[in-house]
This record gives structure tokens, C-alpha cells and sequence, in this order.
């Protein structure tokens, strides 16, 4: 059975999020592009050859705080999200 047009592009679409997924864990680039040469626990020295444009001060850090920063700054709108829904009551107030 062949594939319709709509379902190659939910699979196109799928793949893109588990890329992507990916990357915020791994604490690389979200673009995929590789522009220094840091590792997940190295921070990096150097621009890799054939990069054009200017170096981002982040790319320069290494991946596990990329990360962390990522997942600090996910918690926060999160909990902001759900503060502002109301569900939440402090404890005098039940």
C-alpha cells in the first residue's frame, strides 16, 4: 500500500521531533550544525574549519551545560504554566 502525502509528511514531521529531542539531550546545537570542536563534557577551544559567520559564546560550552540549562529553563516555564492555571493552592488557603 503506498503512502499518502499526508502520511510522509507526519513521518517527515516525527522524525524532525526525535531529532530534535535528540539534540536538547545530547546538548548539541539545535540547528545540527557543528561549530567548535566541544564534546558533551569538554568545553571547546576552537572554531572548526569551513564555519562562516560569527561563533555564538554557547557553542564554545560544553554539552552537559547546554543541557542543564535547557532543562532548568523547560522546568521553569513548566511550573510557570501550571501556577497559572490555578489548580495549585497554597496550604492556608485549602
Amino acid at each position: 500500500m503506498e503512502q499518502t502525502k499526508f502520511d510522509r509528511q507526519v513521518e517527515k514531521d516525527a522524525e524532525s521531533l526525535v531529532f530534535g529531542i535528540g539534540r536538547v539531550l545530547a546538548g548539541r546545537d539545535l540547528d545540527g550544525v557543528r561549530r567548535t570542536d566541544a564534546t558533551f563534557w569538554r568545553a571547546g577551544t576552537r572554531v572548526l574549519p569551513k564555519v562562516e559567520g560569527k561563533v555564538r559564546r554557547r557553542s564554545y560550552k560544553p554539552g552537559w551545560r547546554r543541557l542543564s540549562f535547557r532543562v532548568v529553563l523547560g522546568t521553569g516555564v513548566a511550573e510557570s504554566g501550571y501556577l497559572s492555571t490555578g489548580i495549585w493552592t497554597p496550604p492556608g488557603k485549602r
